[in-house]
Order: C-alpha cells, then structure tokens, then sequence
C-alpha cells in the first residue's frame, strides 16, 4: 500500500488502508492500548521523534551488540496514556516511514484539517480510526486459527506473563511495567505465568536436586542457574522410575481415596487432597 501510493497517488482507499495496517503494527509491536495508539496527535510525531541513538556516547558504549542494533534500528515518541501517563510508542524505521506517507499525503487523501490526529478517517470526520476494530479486522483477514485471541488486552498479558521466563532483574521489570503503562505492583499481581508452568520449569529442578543429594552444591544459586544437565549425574533409574509412577497411577485408580483422621475424628478428605506441611 505504501508502494502503491508512492507509485499511483493517493487516494482515500489506499490512505485508509495503509493507516489502518501501520496502527495494526504499532499495536502489535509495542502492545500498546488501541486508545494510546488511535489518539497519536499529528502534532506529538512530528515534534517529539526521539531517535535512540541520540543517546550520550558512554551509554552507547555500555550496550551490548544486539542492544545497539535494536537502538538504531527504532525511534521513539510518547503518548498520553492511561490516567494521563506518559507512555512510549517504538517505531521501527518501515513503521516510521509509512507513518511520514500519511502524514504527507493527508490533504490529498481527503483528511480533514481540523482531524489532529494521525490515524486519521479520510472525510469530514473528525475522528481516528478504532484501534480495538483495526485489531478485529486484521484478526480476521490474517487466517489466524484463533482470531479471538488477537487482541490488545491478550498481547499485552502475553508479553507480561512470557518474560517471567527470562527472570527479569527489577530494574529490568520496572521499565518493562512502564512500558506497558502501570507500575510493577500491577505487574507481579496480575500476570503471572501459569502455576503448572512454573512447577514444571522451576520448581522441579529444586526437587531433582534434593533426590540426587546434592541440593547443598548449588548453594547461592537461583533456580535458573540450576541446569538440568548438572542434574544428569543423579542415580536415578529413570526406567524403573517409570514403572513405579505407571503402577502408582494404576493402583489409584482401582482404589478408592483412603479417609484420614484428623484430630481424633474420622475425615472424608481424600489423602490426595492434604497438603503435607513440614515444620
């Protein structure tokens, strides 16, 4: 589209479809709020363009390779966020130039003015495009099997809850939380991964190491220090320990959950249920 107005003119059609796709993009890319994104004044682009190599040199040479590259790769602005915070959009530079594109040719596509935005409706409106029915629209023309969840809301919790794998430091939390526009209380308290993932992932490897008997050498270190090959050494017959968890598993099921007695008095809690606490 944006070829296609370079090379033939604009006309409201393409304009419209060239915003629509860019602010699909920025959305997706920064996991924005639609509302942060269809609310970009014209006003705030070209004034408050931030390009992040404008960055002191001993900054610049603190930054490790991939670091630089992504700097030089993206510019920066900020937008009124929620409760009125300031949030930053990151532009890669095709999303930047497609953005210079509409920004330019808004007179010929028909954009009102008056309309001081960016994603500017082509007519007399006033308004910008929705960011939640650009979401919607694009969700459904890419052919996604679950269109559904290609929302804002679900990529914003996405990317809160997948980072947990990484084990961000705090300082690294807290910039990722204003990022996304709330503090790190929210943060912690509402995306968090799947508990089942983290016993698998981190827990266990806790676990390995206390059957293997050496939970004492990894002293000092957090559970993503722990390797699972520094575990391999263990003495554990994984076959045989196959074979007792299949005959454990076969027995639970012919058997009916046996009845504890707690405090003197005959319980109807499952032992399966208890949870065994050790002081």
């Amino acid at each position: 589209m944006k070829e296609d107005i370079k090379t033939h003119g604009v006309t409201s059609s393409n304009h419209g479809q060239l915003c629509q796709a860019t602010f699909a993009q920025v959305i997706l890319f920064n996991r924005r709020r639609p509302g942060e994104t269809q609310y970009l004044k014209l006003t705030t682009f070209q004034n408050n363009l931030v390009r992040t190599t404008d960055a002191g040199d001993d900054i610049i040479q603190s930054l490790s390779i991939s670091e630089k590259v992504a700097m030089d790769r993206l510019s920066l602005l900020y937008t009124r966020g929620k409760r009125d915070r300031g949030v930053p959009i990151m532009l890669a530079d095709d999303l930047k130039e497609s953005i210079e594109v509409l920004c330019e040719n808004r007179k010929e596509a028909g954009v009102h003015p008056d309309n001081i935005y960016v994603s500017a409706r082509c007519g007399s409106s006033l308004q910008p495009f929705r960011g939640c029915d650009v979401m919607k629209k694009f969700a459904s023309d890419c052919g996604a099997k679950n269109p559904e969840n290609l929302t804002s809301t679900k990529l914003r919790k996405h990317l809160a809850t997948m980072s947990q794998i990484i084990n961000l430091k705090d300082n690294e939390l807290e910039q990722l939380a204003n990022h996304l526009g709330h503090d790190v209380a929210v943060h912690r308290e509402y995306y968090r991964l799947p508990q089942e993932s983290l016993l698998l992932a981190k827990v266990s490897k806790l676990l390995f190491a206390m059957e293997a008997g050496k939970l004492h050498e990894y002293r000092g270190m957090n559970l993503d220090e722990i390797t699972v090959s520094s575990l391999e050494e263990a003495d554990l017959d994984e076959e045989s320990l196959s074979d007792d968890c299949a005959a454990l598993a076969s027995s639970s099921e012919r058997d009916q959950p046996s009845k504890v007695r707690v405090g003197g008095a005959p319980s109807d809690v499952p032992i399966s249920r208890l949870t065994l606490h050790i002081f």
